[in-house]
């Protein structure tokens, strides 16, 4: 089992556009094949 934590330290004035940003990135991760969980905290 491969585990990746990563920590982003975004600008609050740019965390709106932050999160739009990053969604797709979210989704593709999810669908691939092996994927158990891809979330995101904040």
């Amino acid at each position: 089992m491969i585990i990746i934590h990563a920590i982003f330290q975004v600008d609050p004035a740019k965390q709106q556009s932050f999160l739009e940003e990053i969604q797709p990135l979210i989704h593709g991760s999810r669908e691939e094949s092996g994927n158990v969980s891809y979330d995101l905290y904040k």
